[in-house]
């Protein structure tokens, strides 16, 4: 059956192979083009520019924060330009809003694409596309800004600043496995804490519009004095990628005890990622969780603001805590993977491993023999009921409250390799997951 369907799509797949490649020759005369043409649009800036910064690869929100992040750390006191290859899908085009010491251009490829199955075909094809781009962008910056102007692309910025940071040689093979982000996340963590930059916000007149909505809700639900904000990033990635699916987090459900715990300690809860506040949450939450729908504010919008506003972040691993990532905000990391990592300034609750009989793995052997093996090699993860999520937030409240406090289980962290991005930037287990592997029936031996 296998061999007759390989024999009657083989037609189809080299009638698109003509067909795609016939179309990419065709359309990327006229993208280079229309390329040329939103550069020249930005001649000033470019004229003007110390540095020029091209993002064509990774094509990721996160991406858009952590980049310009970096070159205003990278070049301080330079004035930089941060061109930003994107297309309709992935981006949020207000990022460009935040910056105050450095221009963010967003420049939109000119070509066919075509959603599907959570993917996008793409024509003229994409890497061709920014290849073209990135020698194009040199020669117009060439000509208008000279040639002492540093031109560079995304990922070439990165490894400078991986080997200026030092941490080009911290990490082992299994962590580079993906994609060298987490080397990326310590060289950034360190400029961070050690080149000053002004916060990135929303303007002035977005944040006080958004201010007054949310305080608003906030006294229409009865509450009273000012809310804290606590921006709740919940992770659901669609698409069918093992990688994808590792990092997904529980829904808003499970979070609601949790949530109202937050509102009772005076944290008014802000929604941001890929699920949406069903009428019966919406309901039960009265203003203690609002999303941008919630108060009339775009998502986009809304999503950075909860973002870099918020006294406190809470989340799974994904793009939509970027705009929070910096050392200042402390972090609550829910259904987090994968076990090495973390970041500053943080408490993590990690996923439940599971062996294929569907047992919890003890965390000495997650930590140990399992760190770098994907979940398929050893059975599955699990996410966190809405029991542990309750524990972790209480927890984290109290520290919170308690800062400088020293971390009780810093002797069970040690268990994770020196060299780990845990250790790195300087992230703690929360107490709540450390409790909870301790009470398995099959428990953490430490």
């Amino acid at each position: 059956m296998g061999s007759l369907k390989n024999i009657l799509i083989f037609p189809v797949r080299m009638a698109w192979r003509v067909f795609s490649r016939t179309a990419t020759a065709v359309l990327l005369p006229f993208s280079g083009l229309v390329w040329v043409g939103r550069l020249l649009w930005h001649w000033r800036e470019i004229r003007h520019a110390d540095v020029v910064v091209l993002m064509t690869s990774p094509t990721s929100f996160g991406h858009t924060v952590m980049g310009p992040d970096a070159v205003r750390r990278m070049h301080p006191g330079k004035r930089c330009v941060f061109l930003i290859a994107s297309w309709r899908h992935e981006y949020n085009p207000v990022v460009k809003d935040l910056w105050s010491d450095i221009r963010v251009i967003f420049m939109p490829r000119f070509m066919i694409t075509i959603a599907r199955n959570h993917r996008v075909i793409a024509l003229p094809f994409l890497k061709i596309h920014d290849r073209m781009a990135k020698w194009l962008t040199g020669k117009v910056i060439r000509s208008l800004a000279g040639s002492n102007v540093v031109y560079c692309g995304l990922l070439e910025l990165y490894r400078d600043m991986i080997v200026k940071e030092g941490v080009d040689k911290i990490f082992p093979v299994g962590a580079r496995a993906w994609g060298g982000s987490f080397e990326q996340t310590a060289a950034l963590t360190t400029l961070q804490a050690s080149i000053f930059a002004p916060p990135i916000r929303l303007p002035e007149l977005k944040r006080k519009d958004i201010q007054e909505r949310l305080a608003q809700a906030w006294r229409r639900s009865g509450r009273k004095g000012p809310a804290k904000y606590c921006c709740l990033y919940l992770r659901h990635e669609k698409r069918d990628a093992p990688f994808a699916r590792t990092r997904n987090g529980s829904d808003v459900k499970r979070h609601l005890p949790a949530i109202s715990l937050l509102n009772e300690n005076g944290y008014q809860v802000l929604l941001t990622g890929d699920h949406e506040i069903d009428p019966d949450s919406r309901s039960d939450a009265e203003g203690g969780l609002v999303d941008g729908k919630n108060i009339g504010v775009n998502s986009n919008i809304f999503q950075l603001y909860a973002a870099t506003e918020a006294d406190i972040l809470m989340g799974n691993n994904g793009a939509g805590i970027c705009p929070g990532f910096g050392p200042g905000k402390p972090k609550l990391l829910l259904d987090w993977y994968p076990f090495y990592s973390g970041m500053s300034n943080s408490w993590v609750y990690f996923k439940d491993a599971v062996d294929w009989e569907g047992k919890a793995i003890p965390g000495q052997r997650i930590f140990t023999e399992l760190l770098h093996k994907n979940p398929n090699e050893y059975g599955d993860l699990r996410n966190m009921s809405g029991e542990e999520i309750l524990a972790a937030v209480a927890d984290f409240i109290d520290d919170v409250a308690n800062p400088g406090r020293p971390d009780p289980h810093a002797d069970i962290a040690r268990l994770l390799p020196a060299d780990s991005i845990f250790h790195y930037v300087g992230a703690r287990l929360s107490p709540a997951w450390v409790k909870q592997n301790a009470m398995q029936s099959n428990p953490i031996r430490f």
